[in-house]
């Protein structure tokens, strides 16, 4: 990565010096040719800080991107997830044990996304242990119900619970996206 770096702001300085040449042979200009110590000291320190400046916000904005990536996946996993029950729900046929494990993959991204806010150095504070309530509380909107022939059974009121909890773990999915995409 630093010898990429190193190339490119090469190139540069070289197409500066090459452009600044060919420009001093054009008989249109009118180019004082007597160039004094400080103006030499005052363009290398500028390029210098230029280049210093540039490599570091390049290198924070691309650990922050980072970041950002992997919390993001996260979400998108447990959203992947929830929205596989929703499916089920939606189509009133919901596997038993194809349910119990999703949930229980839910329940542990969740958990991993708590574990890698903490790991980053992002500012966006949430309470897991509100998100792991959410995730019950929908868990046991569908696991409580009786099941017959490996599949639980949900009646009108209770499908309406589940999609209003549903809405309302989305909801807080997106405002954590949110919150995420405006880190900088």
């Amino acid at each position: 990565m630093l010898s990429k770096n190193i190339f490119i702001y090469g190139s540069l300085i070289i197409v500066g010096f090459l452009c600044g040449y060919f420009s001093t042979q054009w008989y249109f200009f009118e180019i004082d040719y007597k160039i004094s110590i400080v103006e030499v000291v005052s363009l290398i320190v500028t390029a210098g800080l230029g280049l210093y400046i540039a490599g570091i916000i390049q290198h924070r904005q691309s650990y922050s991107r980072v970041e950002k990536s992997l919390l993001i996946d996260e979400l998108k996993k447990i959203r992947s997830d929830l929205d596989i029950i929703y499916s089920s729900v939606n189509r009133n046929v919901i596997p038993l044990d194809d349910t119990v494990f999703k949930f229980k993959l839910i329940s542990g991204n969740v958990s991993t996304f708590g574990d890698l806010l903490n790991i980053c150095n992002s500012s966006v504070k949430i309470d897991i242990n509100e998100f792991h309530l959410k995730i019950n509380t929908l868990k046991k909107i569908v696991t409580s119900v009786p099941f017959r022939n490996g599949c639980f059974i949900l009646n009108q009121f209770e499908i309406g619970n589940f999609l209003n909890e549903f809405r309302k773990i989305i909801q807080h999915i997106y405002s954590l996206e949110i919150k995420i995409n405006r880190l900088k």
